[in-house]
């Protein structure tokens, strides 16, 4: 059994979401849903999952995941769309089945006529309403029993949240410790070991390889005795009794083989073969071996797979583990079957992960109905190329618009960052390259005038006779610069970038490269918190403001007016502010200038030959 249907109304950011899920020839195409955070993936799965939950407990009412007579996901009136009067939800399955929900903001007696049309899906779930009610939530009941028992006895069901983790190795000495052992499996009506919400479950998985292995090498192969005859000495034929060890494909080795095939596509090389190998009794640990160097090992424990191979395994073992404890007939991954729900499904991946092998997965299972959310343009553009454009549901949150790969905006945000980082990454080798003097890299322009009227009024224009001084066009692109690749392999001789006093950069060098940021002075005496305009004290600032009265913006907390958290130049003032000082501005007004002009100076007089990445120390430890 599948899910056929969903449709939402008024639901939070969502004003009609109705998506008939796709199949071809019966089998389940994948459904992958995009879209900005706050779109509303999340609640299109918790709907899916709120039903699946129901379902279980209906089949399984001693060993429910969510506690009687209530639901898996909040109901309240505050999920209502802005401006309107009710929410609807509606998942439909196969077979006649479905779960509804709807709430109003008023009785429903209160109303002269009903708040939508009545060619509305939610149309007959108002009729359903009693006047003196507010909501309905409509789901499976015992009679259903038969249909949904089918659903969870021959498929794997499971839902893995974008909260899913598995702890790190280094983080976690138990799990390195971690001995494989056998399931402990309860059999009795009405109950069941399978949970829906899949959360971290290496540990079960490796238990579930063990049994699995056990059960393919030892309960699924036979030892025979039989009579052979072998040519003696003299050349006569002599009988004899020999054990012959018989292996016949069962289950377990048919589900093993599926296993090592997922291994295969995560973590092996296609020049080597690797399988995976168990400890003996006394230190049962799960480790990835090669196939074809038996005492080579090449993951010790699988605890210590990456981020991103360890949640690929974790995914596909757990939809193995869970089909398996279905006790429906198996052969092959084809005859895997179910419903597979997962929130950011690239979580954790690799570049790699996410474009080839991901969706190489998928279609090893081509019965299981895959529901996920992504951000990832590559994952998308991964499906495509596996499953053809129409291989695929693609739907676009909030409105379940389906598009292509080509229309996921998320691509092409991510193209356009892209072109624009190389495009930057260009110009910025190209200007460096062109360098004749030391660059030293500012936020913005008036950046640039403050530093050359400073070291005018103070004396000081031999330091940047070496110099040439440069806004980069603000704090991200003075990053930028820091970590563009390659960066400083072509500094002809230093670069030195110059970062505000809110940027919390520390000092730093790579090779010719150094970076600093304007030292926090005392609040007291500088009253502007922010850029390079906080060397300013107040004795100079209170003569701009007899020039201009209002040059700085305040900002306030809870209201208060007396309270003041953080003063900065206003946009609209910066450049005349920056006027006024630079030809008005006095010694004494750019004194604090100075500590500034020493790290240059400093840096200026550093051998690139000296110690790597030492930073020149300057007296009073100006730099942050």
């Amino acid at each position: 059994m599948y899910i056929k249907r969903i449709t939402l109304e008024n639901y939070g950011p969502i004003d009609k979401f109705d998506v008939a899920f796709p199949f071809a020839r019966n089998r389940p195409r994948p459904v992958v849903l995009v879209g900005e955070n706050g779109s509303g993936k999340s609640i299109v799965l918790s709907h899916l999952v709120d039903a699946l939950l129901s379902a279980q407990g209906i089949v399984y009412p001693e060993t429910p995941e969510v506690d009687p007579n209530k639901v898996y996901r909040i109901r309240s009136p505050s999920y209502i769309r802005t401006g309107r009067e009710y929410y609807f939800a509606k998942v439909a399955f196969f077979h006649d089945l479905s779960v509804t929900d709807i709430r109003t903001s008023r009785l429903k007696r209160d109303y002269d006529a009903p708040p939508m049309a009545e060619s509305s899906p939610s149309h007959e779930a108002w009729v359903a309403m009693a006047d003196d009610e507010h909501q309905k939530y409509t789901s499976f009941n015992a009679n259903h029993k038969t249909t949904l028992t089918d659903l969870f006895s021959t498929n794997c069901v499971l839902y893995f949240p974008h909260n899913r983790f598995e702890e790190a190795a280094w983080l976690n000495e138990d799990n390195l410790r971690a001995k494989a052992q056998y399931m402990h499996l309860t059999s009795l009506q009405d109950h069941t070991n399978r949970r829906v919400v899949t959360y971290s479950p290496l540990r079960e998985n490796q238990d579930w390889l063990f049994d699995l292995l056990y059960d393919a090498r030892v309960l699924e192969t036979t030892t025979e005795k039989q009579q052979l005859f072998r040519r003696s000495s003299e050349g006569m034929l002599q009988p004899g009794m020999f054990e012959v060890v018989t292996s016949r494909l069962g289950r377990s080795d048919s589900f093993y083989t599926v296993v090592l095939d997922v291994l295969q596509d995560i973590v092996g090389h296609s020049e080597q073969r690797i399988r995976f190998g168990i400890g003996t009794r006394h230190a049962r640990r799960v480790a990835v071996m090669s196939a074809d160097s038996p005492n080579t090992t090449l993951v010790p424990n699988i605890f210590q797979l990456s981020s991103g191979e360890g949640a690929l395994l974790n995914l596909f073992l757990s939809i193995l583990r869970d089909f398996d404890l279905s006790n429906a007939p198996f052969s092959g991954a084809a005859d895997v079957r179910g419903i597979v729900i997962v929130d950011e499904v690239d979580l954790h991946l690799h570049t790699n992960q996410q474009r080839n092998v991901l969706p190489k997965l998928i279609q090893m299972l081509p019965n299981v109905q895959f529901i996920v959310t992504t951000h990832s343009p590559l994952f998308v553009l991964g499906m495509t190329k596996r499953f053809g454009k129409r291989g695929l549901g693609l739907y676009e949150l909030p409105g379940g618009r389906e598009i292509d790969a080509e229309g996921f905006r998320e691509f092409e945000s991510a193209h356009r960052a892209f072109s624009e980082t190389q495009r930057f990454a260009r110009e910025v080798q190209e200007r460096i390259s062109a360098l004749s003097k030391v660059g030293v890299f500012v936020d913005g322009p008036t950046d640039v005038d403050y530093l050359q009227a400073a070291a005018r009024c103070l004396g000081r224009d031999a330091v940047f006779e070496r110099c040439e001084i440069i806004g980069a066009g603000g704090e991200s692109k003075l990053r930028n610069i820091w970590n563009t690749p390659g960066i400083a392999q072509i500094v002809p001789d230093k670069i030195i970038l110059i970062h505000d006093c809110d940027s919390q950069i520390e000092k730093e060098r790579r090779g010719g490269m150094y970076r600093f940021s304007v030292r926090q002075r005392a609040r007291d005496d500088h009253p502007i918190d922010r850029g390079v305009e906080h060397l300013f004290d107040n004795k100079t600032m209170k003569k701009v403001r007899e020039f201009t009265k209002k040059v700085t913006e305040e900002e306030w907390v809870n209201g208060q007016p007396t309270v003041r958290v953080r003063i900065g130049v206003r946009n609209s003032e910066k450049r005349k502010l920056c006027d006024w000082l630079c030809k008005n501005g006095t010694r004494d007004d750019f004194r604090h200038f100075g500590g500034l002009l020493d790290i240059i100076e400093a840096i200026l007089e550093q051998r690139t030959t000296s110690e790597e990445n030492e930073f020149p120390d300057v007296a009073g430890g100006y730099a942050v």
